[in-house]
């Protein structure tokens, strides 16, 4: 596998409110996708802007903590993430039993609180697939964003087909 390391420089977020997709590599500096495991492979279906195509974590492995995220060399301004599950395959897996949204600040995750979610998120196989849930908060920064909780399913795995972040009206 190829490893690609980027020098990581103490920055303030510059970044404005605006329409613009921070998971996208047009409109961020380096913008690293990350999981817990990928089953194909595919860790640029979060940020292709194709909401049809998905991954799962699906490694064999009965995980208790799944994450799906990104990090960047430098900090930006958020309050939006939008995630977009991919496939969920009832009793088996795709989704998460809880769910919450960490931001990275000084290399350390924390939770993010004042969370709100549309439509509400349901923890198990009615989340459906390809289901959009929007995730918003107070104005933060980091220089990470993730969503992160135990997988659903017997097979204990989650999916997701587009993650976007924002720092929006």
């Amino acid at each position: 596998r190829r490893l690609l390391v980027t020098l990581y420089t103490e920055t303030k977020p510059k970044n404005g409110k605006s329409g613009k997709n921070l998971a996208l590599p047009e409109n961020s500096q380096d913008v690293t996708p990350i999981s817990r495991a990928g089953q194909l492979g595919n860790m640029n279906a979060g940020n292709d802007g194709n909401k049809q195509d998905s991954e799962s974590s699906f490694n064999g492995e009965l995980k208790t903590e799944d994450f799906w995220g990104y990090t960047w060399p430098q900090t930006y301004k958020m309050n939006k993430l939008v995630y977009t599950t991919g496939d969920v395959i009832e009793g088996l897996g795709g989704w998460f039993e809880d769910l919450k949204v960490q931001v990275r600040q000084n290399f350390e995750w924390k939770d993010i609180s004042g969370l709100s979610v549309e439509p509400v998120y349901l923890s198990n196989s009615e989340v459906g697939s390809n289901t959009e849930y929007v995730f918003s908060f107070a104005d933060t920064w980091g220089d990470g964003i993730r969503i992160i909780g135990k997988p659903g399913g017997k097979s204990a795995f989650t999916s997701m087909s587009e993650l976007e972040v924002y720092f929006s009206e």
